[in-house]
């Protein structure tokens, strides 16, 4: 099974849990919890600018199906801006696909950063599929320089390079997920290319390929206090507690465990003294497979299980994305399932929510 087949078997098996389970949001249970955003369309990662968070919305994907592969898409894709208590969309038009055929999970626009003042985003990819419209190709698997509306400008390609070479020699499979920034260069995390690519001037190439015999899914980039660039893994493979942070040191390709000992992690993102936030999608696994209750962990400087304390836990579920701002702690909750009709009723879930820093 490829590494995205991997992630995608996961998600069908926790919306199953989740129809039969019941669950509803327990939003309040924790003082430290507040909803500073709702209704948002498959919530990803985050990225913090001048005060303002700006959350990647999946979107609902779409009614346009794609003939053999079992996927629909759409242009429901959007990107929020919170400021304060005001939320409102900025980007719209980009593209989402409903995979298998409705089943439940979205992907698409999935992680934001910024760079020289301007926002840029990164679409899911794929391998292997030709004839699809113009307006498809022109956004899947790249980066682009979001524009606001519904305009945008390409500035690499993110996909290309596994599904031509493939880095880890695990068969060509693509899924850019991750984003970061420095300067002009960008960073994508491909999660089913089991490695990170580096786009400059258009040009791609790989910065580190995680392993070229498991499956650690990389999922989200942040740069450290250090200027070395850290790696979320999702790692399914390895069960509860089996997923990692790893250290990309600059003019380094080989990446080394910083922190171990967490859970299926979707974002990553540094707060005051090199304090490390960590979205755990899930934490633990039942015989329905991924329980839908999810956290965030806060790691000193260092990496160490000294001093670690989790946020959210009771409230946050499918957590997709972590940023801080202004002493606080932002989470997309309801990264998945949001606007699925089910047992926390009709409409879109998906939320930003706040946390203290402390709490």
């Amino acid at each position: 099974m490829t590494h995205l087949s991997m992630r995608r078997a996961g998600i069908a098996v926790a919306l199953t849990a989740l129809t039969l389970g019941g669950l509803a949001p327990a939003a309040g249970a924790d003082p430290g919890f507040r909803v500073v955003a709702d209704h948002l369309n498959n919530p990803r990662q985050i990225v913090v600018h001048d005060g303002a968070v700006y959350v990647a919305e999946a979107g609902t994907g779409g009614s346009t199906c794609i003939p053999d592969v079992g996927a629909c898409f759409g242009f429901t894709g959007s990107v929020t801006r919170v400021s304060g208590r005001h939320a409102r969309r900025v980007q719209t038009g980009m593209l989402s696909i409903n995979v298998s055929e409705g089943e439940g999970e979205v992907v698409g626009l999935d992680a934001l950063t910024f760079s020289g003042g301007h926002l840029f985003g990164v679409v899911t990819g794929a391998c292997g599929v030709s004839g699809l419209p113009r307006r498809v190709t022109a956004q899947l698997g790249k980066v682009l320089k979001l524009r606001g509306g519904n305009s945008f400008t390409a500035v690499g390609d993110a996909s290309t390079i596994e599904c031509t070479t493939d880095p880890d020699g695990q068969g060509p499979d693509t899924d850019p997920y991750g984003l970061a920034a420095k300067g002009s260069t960008f960073f994508v995390a491909d999660a089913a290319g089991n490695d990170v690519v580096k786009i400059r001037n258009a040009r791609t190439s790989v910065a580190t390929v995680l392993s070229r015999t498991g499956q650690p899914v990389p999922t989200s980039l942040a740069f450290g206090p250090d200027g070395a660039l850290y790696i979320g893994t999702l790692n399914f493979e390895a069960g509860p507690g089996g997923a990692g942070v790893f250290r990309l040191a600059p003019g380094s390709h080989t990446a080394t465990l910083y922190a171990g000992g967490l859970t299926a992690i979707t974002g990553i993102a540094f707060g005051p003294h090199g304090r490390l936030l960590v979205s755990e999608w899930t934490t633990g696994f039942d015989q329905n497979g991924p329980s839908p209750n999810g956290d965030v962990v806060s790691i000193p400087w260092g990496g160490g299980t000294r001093g670690r304390h989790v946020l959210g836990a009771g409230v946050l579920h499918f957590p997709g994305g972590v940023g801080v701002s202004d002493g606080a702690v932002y989470v997309s909750n309801w990264s998945i399932a949001a606007g699925q009709d089910g047992p926390f009723g009709p409409g879109n879930h998906g939320q930003l929510v706040r946390f203290g820093l402390d709490d």
